[in-house]
């Protein structure tokens, strides 16, 4: 049987919780629609801990993977994380994975552009951080080949998947893989700004396909602005 072709195969770290349910019903569901709707090209997974549900959600099977492990920090994200990398190697073939959180938001149409411009072989990409004096892709959002994908599904039960947080995790797998730069807005200094349709042209404008949109204090500015970003270009209604 020929497998499902994808250019993109988003794998969204989730788990049920009073803000993280607002950010998939405001944002994440409105954009699984639109994508389904407009970009055949991508699919997106929302990958759940085994003891999670996805009761009073409206998220269709295709779109939702269970790990068959408890939900945690360390080793948690981890193993699911993997875990979703096997099921997608035996279920598709694609270009790359971008494994992302529930807490960022994306601008589809950069989001093919960088796609179409990083190779399908050795990409690791992201936005990079430094751990230990070592270089990672931020567990916000990396990118990855096949290749790639298969170095990690292949050291999956890696020593350091206890010790460290899943993206410095698997950066410590691929330490001889060249890390590729990626830029990213970060919305994260509790500040509200009110016009956020402005702000949203102005970060398209400057290119950006990738959000982070995680307010330390108030939560609740994260779910306004991804309610106003969908509203502004993923409105399906």
């Amino acid at each position: 049987m020929d497998k499902t072709s994808y250019d993109i195969i988003m794998t969204v770290i989730a788990s049920r919780g009073e803000i993280y349910d607002q950010l998939i019903i405001e944002y994440w569901i409105p954009m699984i629609r639109f994508v389904n709707s407009h970009y055949p090209s991508i699919h997106i997974i929302m990958m759940f801990g085994k003891d999670d549900t996805t009761s009073g959600l409206t998220l269709k099977d295709k779109n939702i993977f269970y790990g068959t492990k408890p939900d945690s920090l360390v080793p948690g994200i981890y193993d699911k994380t993997l875990e979703c990398f096997k099921h997608i190697e035996s279920s598709f073939q694609y270009k790359h994975i971008l494994r992302t959180n529930v807490s960022s938001f994306f601008i589809i149409d950069h989001l093919l552009k960088y796609s179409k411009s990083l190779s399908n072989s050795n990409i690791y990409a992201g936005f990079i951080g430094i751990h230990l004096n070592m270089s990672f892709c931020s567990g916000s959002g990396f990118w990855l080949s096949p290749d790639i994908v298969k170095q990690l599904i292949y050291n999956q039960h890696h020593e350091d998947r206890n010790t460290f947080p899943d993206d410095v995790a698997i950066s410590r797998i691929l330490k001889n893989v060249p890390r590729t730069k990626l830029p990213r807005f970060d919305l994260v200094y509790d500040i509200d700004i009110r016009d956020k349709y402005k702000l949203l042209k102005d970060i398209i404008h400057k290119g950006m396909y990738h959000i982070r949109i995680k307010n330390s204090k108030n939560r609740q500015l994260d779910i306004d602005y991804v309610k106003s970003f969908t509203k502004i270009l993923y409105h399906t209604n």
